[in-house]
């Protein structure tokens, strides 16, 4: 089963190099821009690029971890109520009333309450990609029709050299 490849002899990663945890915290500590805990520095040895993506989504977006895992994952639904324990003796309650559908500038409105005071905030949809002003472009010669607004590829043409085509141009995107 193995081949020409001699069986190891002792432990696994008895064989493994060394590693200086001092200089892999000097390096991490370079690229996270803050003292890594031992935990980042674990982390870091085990999955660097994720730890690394995962450090900078916690600094654009602060610690998700006091999130419900639900909200975190689905987002609230209309009328649901979260409580966020920030830290000891710090609780706040979140309710969402209503999120707008995405406007044309691909915007999107949510309006809750913390600790019962209204609040709305508007944000662009990323998973739109979309610029401002951008929504789905004419089809030329159907003014009536517009392009999808997701990616399309061709994925197979179903005819024949001399076969009669006729054009039609399907929105399988979205229904407009």
């Amino acid at each position: 089963m193995l081949g020409k490849k001699k069986p190891l002899k002792g432990r696994p990663g008895e064989h493994a190099p060394k590693v200086n945890l001092d200089h892999v915290r000097a390096e991490l500590k370079g690229k996270i821009q803050r003292d890594p805990t031992d935990d980042d520095v674990w982390s870091y040895l085990m999955y660097p690029d994720v730890l690394l993506k995962f450090d900078a989504f916690r600094k654009a977006y602060s610690d998700v971890s006091v999130l419900p895992t639900p909200a975190y994952y689905y987002g609230l639904q209309e009328k649901e109520e979260i409580s966020v324990g920030l830290e000891e003796g710090k609780t706040i309650f979140v309710r969402l009333l209503n999120l707008t559908d995405p406007d044309p500038n691909a915007q999107r409105t949510a309006i809750f309450e913390l600790n019962g005071y209204p609040a709305t905030r508007r944000w662009w949809i990323a998973a739109s990609r979309r610029k401002p002003n951008s929504g789905p472009k004419p089809i030329p010669r159907i003014p009536t029709r517009s392009a999808p607004p997701c990616p399309a590829w061709v994925a197979s043409v179903a005819v024949s050299v001399g076969n009669k085509v006729k054009e039609e141009i399907p929105s399988l995107c979205s229904k407009r």
